[in-house]
C-alpha cells in the first residue's frame, strides 16, 4: 500500500493520518515559491485591477433591496447544491 504526501520545509504531509511503522510513502516536495505570498501590488498587477474613479458607482449595490430573493438563493444553494464543489 502506499501512502500519498508532500515535503514541507523537510517534513513529510500525508494524506492520510493512519500509518503503521515502515509504511512506503511516496511523496512530491513543494516549490519554494508556493509558500511565498505575493504582495498586494503584484496581486493588483497580476489582476489588473486599477483604482476606481468614482465610489458612487456602487451606491445601491448593496445590500440591494430587501426581498431580491438573494437569501433564498443561498439557502436553496446550501441545502441543494448542483453538486459542484
Amino acid at each position: 500500500m502506499t501512502y500519498r504526501g508532500i515535503v514541507s520545509k523537510g517534513v513529510v504531509l500525508l494524506e492520510s493520518d493512519q500509518l503503521s511503522d515502515g509504511t512506503l510513502v511516496e511523496v512530491t516536495p513543494v516549490a519554494v515559491d508556493f509558500w511565498q505570498s505575493p504582495t498586494l501590488e503584484e496581486l493588483a498587477r497580476a489582476q489588473d485591477v486599477r483604482p476606481m474613479a468614482d465610489v458612487r458607482a456602487l451606491f445601491g449595490t448593496w445590500p440591494g433591496k430587501a426581498d431580491d430573493g438573494f437569501e433564498a438563493s443561498i439557502d436553496d444553494l446550501r441545502h441543494n447544491g448542483d453538486g459542484r464543489r
